[in-house]
């Protein structure tokens, strides 16, 4: 299910669909590729010489570096768009969706982990279990799970 439709679902009147653009412009991301290059010669050069303080400085920025890659960028490295409606509900959606996730964890820790791993959010949405799971429940509690045959197992339903 597409992140949008989970927000235009909350909304009355149309979602807008314009865009600023992309986060980073193509020179912009080529030039974070190309320090990326550098650093990693450089963190060769400082373990080689044994600069301990070389290699925590320019591992730092390469951390950073890469967690603005992973901000600016999508699937496949490709740009994603600055003030998209797509790009906010897809932030949006997943923070709640993990955060729903994390309150779980405390009353229903299977439940959780089960939803953790089972659940892909992005642009789409989508429930992905490994298992087939039959979850008894109380008013009150989760009680048990019980997994059954891997989903790559299972026969398709017609």
């Amino acid at each position: 299910m597409a992140a949008l439709s989970l927000v235009g679902a909350w909304h009355d009147e149309p979602l807008p669909t314009a865009d600023t653009g992309p986060v980073l412009d193509r020179e912009a991301l080529r030039q974070y590729r190309r320090r990326l290059a550098q650093l990693d010669d450089e963190l060769d050069a400082a373990a080689l010489r044994g600069d301990r303080k070389r290699q925590a400085e320019r591992t730092a920025e390469r951390t950073a570096l890469i967690e603005e890659l992973k901000r600016a960028t999508g699937l496949g490295g490709r740009p994603r768009r600055s003030g998209s409606p797509a790009e906010k509900a897809r932030g949006n959606v997943t923070r709640t969706i993990r955060h729903a996730i994390s309150e779980l964890a405390s009353s229903a820790p299977d439940l959780a982990a089960h939803l953790e791993e089972s659940i892909v959010t992005g642009v789409s949405c989508c429930y992905e279990p490994r298992d087939d799971i039959v979850w008894t429940t109380r008013r009150d509690a989760v009680v048990r799970s019980e997994r059954t045959a891997p989903a790559s197992e299972r026969t398709p339903s017609l």
